[in-house]
């Protein structure tokens, strides 16, 4: 069957391009197709009946009355002709193909359909790059990857040459190319690539690489050392073709190395280990700290004491509130009015009210400098009774 796919692309190739219009049509063609067989490409211009009664010869043909017994009005030779609108239809514009005449263009995609029906439908630039994603996933699954999602295996994947049949061009090409390898996945490659990556960077949406991807799992000397354990630590070690050093950290649950060095010498790396587990311990033993420092810490805060609250985006606003009701570790709190004691243009100096309450109680966690969390934004703080700067009315958003 494949013969026969060949014999129809023949065909196709020898309609496209073999008449040319006009000699410029020709020479470009032979330009941009220096190898191109030269006795099959040839100029067929098309010839005008001219007509050939005496005295007509500025006269439109389509204007003469041959069958009139009237004399011919002869046009004055220096006006000039209208010429035809071109005719608008849809001609190829592949670069290339303009001196091809339209019916033999469509005709040689028709052939080329037939003969991609006859072979499945897979041109050489989509089985090239079927086989790339197929060893790639072979290799994958080789170093205990279970699944990756479609964007991450095109990182990884090298695209076939664009040089093979079918490969996308043009402006284009990267989009084509996309789907090409998307449609795929989908229907060779399904159980494992994944359509959508659940494990997202937080900054841009990019899926992020699984760990498997920056361990080589194939390289020499390839181990695990095991220190670093007990800190959610885990370093790895491997050599080159050369016999370079190399190693790589991770911590928690982040995919991505804290750090993959190339070292001097094994005490290098020994030395960099270290180092990291030193720097996680301090880490850890201050947050606990920071905790257990938050866990014993007991507020100040009295039934009847005035909280402020500064907060707005291109604006200042001010909100007070007041303690109702004094727990161990909480506080229930209402919000009260305020009143301007002082103004300027654009800006109002407020005091709190007490007694004017508004609003519901809300109980609240105290934290640390008896500061309340009031909302995302927004976090009230002791008041020392001095006026607040806050923006007027009719001066913020």
């Amino acid at each position: 069957m494949n013969h026969i796919a060949k014999e129809l692309l023949g065909m196709a190739r020898d309609l496209v391009a073999t008449e040319f219009p006009t000699q410029d049509a020709y020479d470009k063609y032979m330009k941009d197709h220096p190898d191109a067989d030269k006795s099959k490409h040839r100029v067929v211009e098309k010839k005008n009946k001219k007509p050939m009664n005496p005295g007509t010869e500025g006269t439109p043909y389509e204007n003469l009355d041959m069958d009139s017994s009237q004399p011919v009005k002869v046009f004055p030779k220096d006006k000039k002709e209208e010429k035809p609108e071109p005719r608008k239809d849809n001609r190829p514009t592949n670069p290339g193909y303009e001196g091809t005449p339209y019916e033999h263009y469509q005709e040689a995609k028709e052939l080329v359909g037939m003969a991609r029906e006859m072979v499945g439908g897979d041109t050489p630039f989509e089985m090239a790059l079927k086989k790339a994603i197929g060893d790639k996933i072979r290799e994958e699954k080789r170093n205990g990857t279970v699944s990756m999602s479609v964007e991450n295996l095109m990182q990884v994947v090298r695209p076939p040459s664009s040089s093979l049949d079918g490969a996308p061009r043009g402006t284009n090409a990267k989009y084509f190319y996309s789907e090409m390898f998307r449609n795929l996945c989908e229907k060779e490659f399904r159980s494992f690539a994944k359509t959508a990556s659940k494990e997202v960077t937080a900054w841009g949406g990019r899926p992020a690489m699984p760990r498997s991807f920056y361990i080589p799992k194939t390289a020499p000397n390839l181990k695990q050392i095991p220190e670093g354990q007990d800190l959610d630590l885990e370093f790895w070690s491997y050599e080159d073709s050369k016999g370079g050093i190399y190693g790589l950290a991770f911590w928690g649950k982040q995919n991505k190395p804290l750090w993959h060095y190339h070292f001097r010498s094994q005490d290098q790396l020994d030395k960099q280990i270290q180092e990291t587990i030193q720097s996680r311990k301090s880490h850890v033993d201050t947050m606990q700290e920071r905790r257990q420092k938050r866990l014993e810490y007991k507020h100040n805060l009295k039934e009847g004491d005035i909280l402020y609250s500064s907060w707005g985006y291109d604006q200042t606003n001010i909100d007070f509130y007041q303690v109702i009701e004094v727990g161990e570790k909480s506080v229930k709190i209402r919000g009260i009015g305020s009143k301007i004691v002082d103004s300027s243009p654009g800006s109002d100096m407020v005091a709190a009210v007490p007694g004017s309450f508004h609003g519901p109680t809300m109980t609240k966690m105290v934290g640390q400098g008896d500061v309340v969390r009031i909302s995302s934004y927004a976090s009230a703080y002791p008041w020392d009774g001095k006026p607040k700067h806050e923006t007027a009315a009719g001066y913020g958003h």
